[in-house]
């Protein structure tokens, strides 16, 4: 902290006539800063408390990435004896390339974290990048500007802007999972509400599917896979929350990866707009089905309501006992699913899950628990099981 504040005393423009803050204001805006940063947990009490309009954006924006004080339990990718992630956070099995610190010239005083973040989004080689990320002294802030500026990385205007946000992701260590799952959930809103019939309209997510793929081949192809799925499952609940009302227009224009969740954000948002107790379990497959049949145009979308996602414990964020025999896929945000090649099944495996996550779902989880379906009463029992 006493270096901090020599940093600042050595900085300050001792110029009567300067219009800068005054010094006690910066001074006790640097003592937050510090605080910030030592528990960056405390974030949302202390943004209100800071002056200047960019640090209390960066405090806010620390407020919400919960990976800079929670441990994450994350899993390396491994093949399954079925198809799927084997987990909800997952680390690829590659390392980080190394790049050597060749300690170029900053403006940025040496504890001034945000400097040198800033400095890394505006580098304009990925290099650059992590040599200046890789000047702040401590390791958890210089992992988090790896994670930041891999965020922002997608936005550069070249073909390998994912792969190179990628090299920026594997330097985080234990914030890999949440920077790779930012990727796809990044990309992930470049997809055009789900009553959309121009298929020029599709193209930048299909896209989007196609780089991650092309960049993960060489490197560790089931982690790339996994991360492809990711970004289906986050796209297509945005999708539908763009449109405010369920169809199957998806269907004419997504490759077939996109289609499990289709079915997954069809029936979450029909379920949500017309509440679970309005039919029994084979009645929401149906009813479902009879949306998806539907192809409206971009002119029936509506004005969506405004909701809060529940999040559950039983979310099947990692396989157990003999759980990798079952066929999964990503679930929107939550966890995974278990997935079935058959369209009728399936959307009862939605059904449950749609239904283990909003108000009056369980009588729908209890009739799963006596379909002849294996997959669909695994899938009733384990949701129950949470409640």
């Amino acid at each position: 902290m006493l270096f901090l504040l020599f940093c600042l005393h050595c900085s300050q423009n001792l110029d009567p006539t300067s219009q800068e803050e005054p010094r006690e204001d910066l001074t006790s805006e640097l003592i937050i800063l510090a605080e910030i940063e030592s528990n960056p947990q405390n974030a949302h009490e202390l943004c209100e408390k800071l002056k200047s309009e960019t640090n209390r954006k960066r405090c806010q924006s620390i407020s919400m990435r919960p990976h800079l004080w929670t441990e994450v339990n994350s899993l390396p990718v491994t093949k399954r004896l079925a198809e799927g992630p084997t987990g909800a956070l997952l680390t690829p099995r590659v390392k980080a390339q190394s790049i050597p610190s060749i300690g170029t010239e900053s403006a940025c005083q040496p504890q001034d974290t945000s400097c040198f973040e800033a400095e890394a989004k505006k580098a304009n080689t990925v290099e650059d990048a992590i040599n200046a990320c890789q000047q702040i002294p401590e390791k958890k802030w210089q992992q988090e500007c790896f994670f930041v500026t891999a965020e922002e990385w997608l936005e550069k205007p070249n073909s390998e802007a994912y792969h190179e946000a990628t090299q920026l992701c594997l330097l985080t260590d234990t914030f890999q999972p949440h920077c790779f799952q930012h990727l796809s959930k990044k990309l992930a809103e470049d997809v055009p509400k789900a009553t959309e019939v121009d298929q020029e309209k599709y193209r930048k997510i299909i896209q989007h599917g196609k780089q991650i793929k092309q960049s993960w081949d060489s490197r560790d192809a089931i982690f790339g896979k996994a991360m492809v799925d990711l970004m289906w499952a986050k796209a297509l609940d945005i999708s539908y929350v763009r449109a405010g009302i369920v169809a199957g227009n998806p269907f004419d224009h997504l490759p077939p990866a996109a289609i499990p969740h289709i079915r997954a954000a069809a029936v979450y948002h029909l379920m949500y707009m017309e509440g679970a107790s309005s039919f029994d379990l084979e009645g929401w497959a149906l009813r479902t089905q009879r949306a998806l049949n539907a192809r409206l145009k971009p002119a029936d979308t509506r004005t969506p309501r405004a909701f809060s996602r529940e999040k559950i414990n039983q979310n099947w964020s990692s396989d157990k006992n003999d759980d990798n025999t079952i066929p999964a896929v990503f679930y929107m945000t939550d966890g995974r699913r278990a997935v079935s090649r058959d369209s009728h099944l399936d959307l009862l495996l939605c059904t449950l899950e749609a239904a283990a996550r909003l108000p009056n779902g369980k009588t729908l989880l209890k009739q799963g628990m006596a379909h002849q379906s294996n997959l669909v009463r695994w899938t009733a029992n384990r949701l129950l099981n949470q409640r």
